[in-house]
């Protein structure tokens, strides 16, 4: 038995909320931290002890405190019954050190806020419209960083919708359109190994979309038939776009390209829910 060097954690959080509740709905706010630190074994796969890679001791400390509202409104109107509305803050810092010196020191400020509108029309139709907002800054700095700062903002749109077309049969339908902002603060990425830096647009726009449906069966009690379809595009990462170089602490390289498009995927599925 041995102990692997610098494989030592520690974490500590908490939350703390208040809410006000009542007949017409609620308002509260809530407070959330956590605060850990972890190494990074030393040396790496493939290579031999000799090479100076078990000097290493990569320190990696998060901090993390999140700051959140949410209200709720039960509305006098038939047809739109409830009203939500949610505001988030979130203050992340994640700082890697190796012995004390630093290599990455990285910042993630993000406030995000969503809407949703339930709407109602009888026992037939039951759904949710809504719009989702959140402005992201990103602040990498250190001597081994490689991905360029720049500000995230995107803001969506999606409706969700239950059909009842029979007594045991309803069509599930979701839709989502996106539209995201890349804005790098520097005009240029160095490369290593490569003398030029590479040029960067001064924005990066993506428009995305999803959907999904799903149609429902009730064949018996407590048995029913299901069969789903979704369609699901992403928009890609800050990190995907503008980043070339080593990730010590995950001992990879990453290497953007700005000129990746939107990610598609396809999912079908069929099967029974029995309970």
């Amino acid at each position: 038995r041995g102990v692997i060097k610098n494989s030592s954690a520690n974490s500590q959080g908490g939350s703390a909320g208040i809410s006000l509740i009542g007949e017409a709905g609620h308002i509260g706010g809530s407070y959330h931290e956590l605060v850990k630190n972890y190494g990074i074994p030393p040396g790496v796969p493939g290579r031999s002890s000799d090479d100076g890679s078990e000097q290493e001791a990569i320190r990696i400390a998060i901090n993390q405190r999140r700051y959140d509202m949410n209200g709720l409104w039960i509305t006098p109107w038939e047809f739109l019954p409830i009203i939500e509305a949610k505001l988030g803050y979130i203050d992340y810092s994640h700082d890697e050190k190796n012995q004390g010196m630093p290599l990455t020191k990285l910042k993630n400020k993000v406030w995000e806020s969503r809407l949703e509108l339930n709407h109602q029309h009888g026992s037939w139709l039951n759904g949710i419209f809504g719009l989702q907002w959140q402005d992201r800054n990103f602040s990498p700095s250190g001597p081994q960083t490689f991905t360029a700062p720049s500000n995230i903002d995107s803001l969506g749109f999606f409706v969700t919708e239950t059909l009842m077309l029979a007594d045991h049969v309803s069509l599930e339908m979701g839709a989502r359109l996106d539209h995201q902002t890349t804005k790098p603060k520097n005009n240029e990425l160095t490369i290593p190994g490569v003398s030029a830096p590479l040029q960067l647009p001064d924005r990066f726009r993506h428009r995305t979309y999803s959907l999904a449906a799903g149609l429902n069966y009730g064949m018996f009690s407590g048995g029913e038939l299901y069969l789903n379809w979704q369609r699901a595009q992403r928009a890609p990462d800050v990190q995907e776009l503008v980043s070339s170089g080593p990730q010590f602490a995950t001992r990879t390289f990453v290497l953007g390209r700005i000129d990746l498009d939107e990610e598609q995927t396809d999912h079908f599925e069929l099967g029974v829910n029995i309970t």
